[in-house]
Formats: C-alpha cells, structure tokens, sequence
C-alpha cells in the first residue's frame, strides 16, 4: 500500500516541481528523472522486503486472486456500459480535472510556458496532486488521452479490492467471507458512477480505505519499536488526501487529531518520557503541514486561498437563521434519501458496529466517519450556491466517496466481532 501512495507523491509533487524547474518539451530529462525516483521507491520499499513480500503473496490462497479478479471484472464491466454513455466522464471531470491534466500535458509537450493557474480554469482552489498524476504519466507516454484517466481509476478500484484481500489475509478467512464485501461493492452503482465519471472522489475514497486498513489492522509495530521512519511512513499516507481535494483537510485533519489524542493519552507513542513522545507526533504531522504549505502556495499562484464555493466576497447577503433552516429543510431531503433510501443506512450501521468492537482502531475510524458525515453536511449550510442546485450535483457524489471505505469498516467490524466470540466460546 505504501508503494502506491508514495508513488502518487512522485508522479504529482515531483513532476510538479520538475515542470516548473525543466525547460518546456524536454521530456528527455522528466521521464529519467520520474523513472530513477519510482526506481528508487521500488528498491527501498519492496526490493529490501523482496522476501516476506514474496512470502506473503505465496501465502495468499488462490481463490483470493480468483475473487480480486472477478470483482475486477464486473467493476471494469459496469464501468464500460457507462463510458457508453458518457466517453469523457461527468462534466465535472472534463471541465476540471481532466482540463488541467490536459492543460498542463499540452503546454509542457508543446515546449510553451505551463500555467498552473489559467484564467478558464473552474475551481482554482483545487489541490493540483490528481491533474498532475494524469499530466506526468501522459508526459512520459508522449501525449494526452482519456484512456490514462480510466486506468487511474480502475488502478484505485483494484487497491481498493487488494485492501479486502490483505485483511482477509491476515485474518486467515474462508474466501467466502472475502467473496461478499466485494461483490457487494463491485455491483454499487454509486461506487461504479465515482470510478466511470473521473472524478477525484475515487482517489478519495481509495485513500480513505488504505488509512482505515492501516488504523485496524493491528499494533502499528514500527511506532512501538521506536522507528521514526515508521511514524514518517504513517504521517505520509494519513496525508494522501490532502493533494487530491479541498475535502481532504477534513479527512486529514479530523482523523490526525483523533489519532494524536489517542496516542498522547494512551503513551502508544514510542517511549514514557515527554521530549520522544513530542518528537514521534512530530514526525507524524510532519508531512501533513509540508504538504498544506504547498496547497496554500498552489492556492495563493491561482489566486483562491479560499475555496469559491465557501468564499462570500462576492455574495450578497448574509447567512442568517432564516436561510440556515431553509437550507437545513433542502439537507434533510437528500440525507434522509441518500443514508437510508439508497444507501440502506450502511455508515451508521459501520459506525455502530466499529463502536462495539472497543478497540482504539476501531474507535478512531468509527469517530471519524462520523464527523465527515457532519462536516460533509455542514458544508452545504455555508456554501454560496445555489443549495438546491448544489444538494443535486454534489450531495451523493461527495458522499459516494465513504461507501468503501464504509463496507471495509463495518466488514471488518463483524469480522473482528464474530472471531472474538468464536475465541471466548472457545475458552469457555
């Protein structure tokens, strides 16, 4: 998991600053220098673990694969009948994260200036870590094509999967409690909408997945045998959000404020004494504030610090009670139709499940579902569109981007609570 994630800050944040440090058309020199980096992540994180890597994919049962590969299937099936339909993704994909990719592909091949903030670019607030990962792979391919967005995509759907198989794995399942979940979230039509319309909520939830898998697998045992490389590892993939979407400090932040607390209270942090304890949360953030500090710089190069759909300069009026119950009026609609008409009360009922199994992991990731949920709603309450128009294009989309990670949640939930009880029927 961890080659994946590092690899998506080398194809976003290096390329980005290779770009701005390369001539234009000189993609002679950024394909060696993406190639020797991606080299270099390869060597030290599988090639110097080449055996227990080979060890556990050995370990691995074959109708695992045989069950990652069907749900491949369908979900690469499901996306096809609706790229019929719409060859270029939803609008908000062509319109704005494809756009830049493109945008920024052309410019660089073409040997102009690139411009990572043209004036026809919607949402200039948004993080620039998607567009650029589609720019430097259609870079070193030698030219743009929509094929590269739907690769990414299905990539994320096959990490997705492989985080099922992992826990499966380490909990040495019968393929058929593996079977389930996947099926089930190779068949949403939601999670097939997110992966076909090319948009940033698939990278989103992808991420949000890894985090929770590395939050309730068990012991992090690098923090407990003292590595800050460890804790350097955990800060960095608790932060791959950030470079994807605005939606991404909320992840991140709530879920390193949860952790923190636990970690300073609990003394799970590596020694007794203060000054090691203050150290590893250091590290720990680290990579969080390095990465926000470079949003603020991409914000402050296109000129919206503040997200456009937040920013009320330029709205008049202003956010009375009277406006606040009639948008609360219009939520209530949709999050009544979406939690419980479409989505059969899946979070709430992930939450309470990851509440009954009383572990901190657990607990963190129940905690933290639940304040995305708040927050996901809240936002609409501030935003200065239209709430009608806002509720109808964003409201499921945004939220589409919790059902795996949700189903893995409350999946791996019922897996943890049924091997309690089949441990203490035992000991009885």
């Amino acid at each position: 998991m961890n080659v994946f994630i590092f690899g998506f800050y080398i194809l976003s944040i290096l390329s980005y600053f290779l770009i701005l440090i390369l001539p234009a058309q000189n993609r002679f020199l950024f394909s060696p220098v993406i190639f020797c980096a991606i080299f270099f992540l390869i060597y030290h994180l599988v090639y110097k673990k080449f055996r227990f890597i080979l060890t556990t994919v050995r370990s691995i049962p074959f109708s695992y694969y045989l069950i990652l590969i069907v749900y491949v299937i369908i979900g690469v099936y499901g996306m096809y009948l609706r790229l019929i339909a719409e060859p270029y993704g939803m609008w908000d994909a062509w319109a704005i994260w494809n756009l830049k990719a493109k945008s920024i592909t052309n410019e660089f091949l073409f040997g102009n200036q690139v411009n990572f903030s043209n004036d026809y670019w919607p949402h200039k607030d948004y993080p620039l870590g998607l567009p650029l990962v589609h720019s430097s792979i259609a870079i070193l391919l030698g030219g743009w094509s929509e094929w590269i967005s739907y690769g990414i995509q299905v990539l994320f759907f096959i990490v997705i999967g492989f985080v099922f198989l992992l826990y499966s794995q380490s909990k040495k399942l019968h393929y058929v409690y593996l079977m389930f979940p996947l099926l089930i979230l190779a068949m949403n039509s939601q999670v097939l909408a997110i992966v076909s319309d090319l948009c940033a909520e698939m990278a989103l939830s992808c991420f949000l997945t890894v985090i929770y898998y590395s939050l309730i697998h068990g012991p992090e045992t690098d923090l407990e045998n003292g590595s800050y490389v460890g804790t350097l590892n955990y800060g960095l993939v608790f932060a791959a959000p950030l470079i994807v979407k605005n939606e991404g400090i909320i992840y991140v932040g709530a879920i390193l404020f949860l952790y923190s607390i636990v970690c300073v209270l609990s003394n799970r942090f590596v020694g007794k004494n203060e000054p090691a304890r203050i150290k590893n949360l250091f590290y720990l953030l680290l990579p969080s504030i390095l990465i926000i500090l470079l949003l603020i710089y991409w914000k402050y190069k296109g000129n919206q610090l503040i997200p456009e759909d937040f920013n009320r300069g330029d709205v008049r009026g202003k956010l009375t009670w009277e406006l606040i119950l009639g948008k609360l009026s219009f939520i209530n609609i949709y999050f009544f139709t979406f939690q419980f008409s479409m989505m059969s009360g899946i979070f709430f009922i992930a939450i309470t499940l990851g509440l009954f199994v009383k572990r901190m992991g657990f607990i963190i990731v129940a905690l933290h579902m639940f304040i995305i949920l708040v927050i996901y709603n809240f936002l609409f309450i501030i935003s200065n569109k239209d709430i009608s128009w806002h509720l109808h294009t964003a409201y499921v989309r945004i939220h589409s981007s919790l059902i795996a990670p949700a189903i893995f949640f409350g999946w791996s939930s019922i897996i943890v609570l049924l091997t309690s009880k089949r441990k203490s029927g035992l000991e009885v």
